[in-house]
């Protein structure tokens, strides 16, 4: 694998989103705002106390890992729903609510590698990627993380198995985040139509009401709306729709991104 990461902190110590410039902040604002004119998945924070999402299991592993590891962390709840009929914001993803994670020891290397999340471990490669493979376009301009020093800026003009082996484990993280995502969406939406009687999706401007804020997995699981071990069948799914993507291109076989 060519890429070697050099331990300079850089993507580990500046972790909100206020740190990649005025345009693309102010970009994302703009977006946030319109979405939350509308639903039905809104944002609860503001762009500018945003980090890395974080999914709801991730999250609680962290919490796991923070409390052996005798650290005080905090989470911002970053995308929701609202139930109408439980008055609760349900909570799709998270983020640390700091600028510098609280996992990097003072030589800049991680307390939590192992259990590190997808959005971690697929760094410096870009989720947005595949979203943009699966949207039929050849012509990816920036398919590698915003602020590592050690890759190129260059446009993407190899093919995507010569991708998948220079970024190798990287690179299946990122697969399995955008795999994850699109199912995780799917998932719930689709569960919440079949069960009318017990969860009202709310769409329209966004509610003002923050008294309910639960993890959305943890508050579906207890209304019968969501099975249990939810999240272990849809990480399961994910990784072994990587492994499909991997060895596609190892045997130089027409690959197929999941849409």
């Amino acid at each position: 694998m060519a890429f070697e990461c050099t331990c300079c902190g850089e993507c580990c110590m500046r972790i909100m989103i206020k740190n990649e410039g005025k345009q693309y902040v102010e970009q994302l604002r703009q977006e946030q705002a319109e979405r939350n004119k509308k639903g039905p998945v809104y944002y609860l924070t503001p762009v500018e106390e945003r980090a890395f999402w974080l999914y709801e299991w991730e999250m609680e592993g962290y919490k796991e890992s923070a409390k052996m590891l005798g650290l005080k962390i905090g989470f911002n709840p970053v995308r929701a729903i609202y139930d109408e009929l439980g008055k609760t914001w349900m909570v799709l993803s998270w983020s640390l609510d700091s600028d510098k994670c609280p996992f990097v020891d003072d030589k800049f290397r991680c307390r939590v590698y192992q259990e590190r999340s997808l959005v971690c471990h697929s760094f410096p490669v870009n989720v947005k990627l595949f979203a943009q493979l699966a949207g039929g376009s050849r012509q990816i301009d920036d398919p590698l993380g915003i602020r590592c020093p050690v890759v190129p800026r260059e446009k993407f003009n190899k093919s995507l198995k010569a991708f998948a082996e220079e970024y190798g484990d990287a690179f299946r993280a990122a697969y399995e985040s955008y795999v994850t995502e699109l199912t995780f969406m799917r998932a719930i939406n689709s569960q919440i139509a079949r069960f009318p009687m017990r969860v009202k999706v709310h769409s329209g401007p966004i509610p003002q009401d923050r008294k309910n804020v639960q993890p959305a997995i943890a508050y579906l699981t207890g209304l019968g709306v969501l099975p249990k071990g939810f999240e272990k069948d849809l990480v399961k799914f994910a990784s072994s729709e990587a492994e499909r993507l991997i060895k596609q291109l190892k045997a130089g076989e027409p690959y197929q991104i999941l849409r």
